[in-house]
């Protein structure tokens, strides 16, 4: 895999996290 691909699947990564952490704190 290519080094730009792999920069993107690791801040799409990160997106979720942080989206997943605002639904479970929105959720609490």
């Amino acid at each position: 895999s290519s080094p730009a691909a792999e920069l993107d699947a690791r801040s799409l990564l990160l997106q979720c996290t942080r989206v997943l952490k605002r639904v479970r704190e929105a959720n609490s």
